[in-house]
């Protein structure tokens, strides 16, 4: 069975105001990744040095070789080695300067790094407990972002998407039809403790002038592949979109819990979802 590595990171401070992170480093029987810098990072160097702002270093110990590849980041929130395939989410605008935080995927095979892929404008990010799935919502400009899944132990380019304009896509038709004016993601996302079910609130605007329509979704992994499915909601009770943020989302065993709650207020409102038709 493939497995990741889990990190220790230790932190070292180089002087007044500066705290950066000592080299990270993932191995398997074959290839040693390094990477330079992980969290907190580098946002104290702005502007990023025209050449590189992290660099990973991939040593083959079979040929006793190794090559570089420079990231234009400023931090490595996650990275897991699954098989001989890096993957690495790396942070690339500086922190406080967006409203979010902008990310890229990276998924270095280092095998055959011809076959490497990098997907950018990630500008929200969950990671499966078991760290073999990764949700991704990629920022597209002034149009709805693209939803995505890929399975990190697939090897570069296994990727699904749900919802993306060009080229059209939409698994969520049965539920919506695109092109969407506006579509968000709501945080938090739960996963079942076996990673293979994903849920998540998902909210959209078929038109700029149209009331925001909410779908709780799910994402399962099975034998052929991402089962998605999209359950309407009616969340006026609960205040959502009109001052109540979504606080926690819950699987558990046959159905689902969504926790509402205003800001003015220390109570909160439960939403007790069965899985299923």
């Amino acid at each position: 069975m493939k497995r990741s590595i889990t990190l220790i990171l230790l932190f070292a401070s180089l002087g007044p105001g500066t705290v950066r992170a000592l080299p990270a480093s993932v191995e398997n029987l074959t290839f040693q990744a390094t990477i330079s810098e992980t969290l907190p990072g580098l946002d104290g160097l702005s502007p990023l040095p025209p050449d590189a702002g992290i660099t990973v270093t991939i040593r083959d110990k079979t040929r006793d070789n190794a090559f570089q590849f420079p990231l234009k980041a400023y931090s490595v929130p996650a990275h897991f080695l699954i098989g001989n395939t890096l993957d690495l989410i790396a942070r690339t605008t500086l922190m406080g300067s967006q409203p979010v935080p902008f990310y890229d995927l990276y998924q270095l095979d280092l095998a055959n790094p011809s076959s490497s892929r990098r997907f950018p404008g990630l500008r929200q990010f969950s990671v499966a407990p078991d760290q073999q799935s990764i949700l991704m919502v990629l920022d597209k400009g002034e149009n709805a972002p693209w939803l995505a899944l890929a399975r990190l132990d697939q090897g570069p380019a296994e990727v699904t998407w749900l919802y993306a304009e060009s080229p059209s896509v939409d698994l969520f038709q049965d539920s919506f039809t695109g092109p969407l004016a506006h579509l968000s993601l709501n945080e938090p996302i739960a996963w079942s403790p076996d990673s293979r079910l994903g849920v998540f609130l998902l909210s959209v605007q078929e038109d700029a002038k149209d009331a925001w329509k909410d779908y709780l979704a799910r994402v399962e992994w099975g034998p052929q592949g991402w089962k998605v499915t999209a359950k309407a909601l009616d969340l006026v009770k609960y205040g959502f979109h009109a001052g109540a943020a979504l606080t926690d989302l819950k699987v558990l065993n046959d159905h689902t819990a969504l926790f509402f709650s205003r800001e003015d207020s220390t109570s909160t409102m439960e939403l007790d979802l069965k899985d299923g038709p």
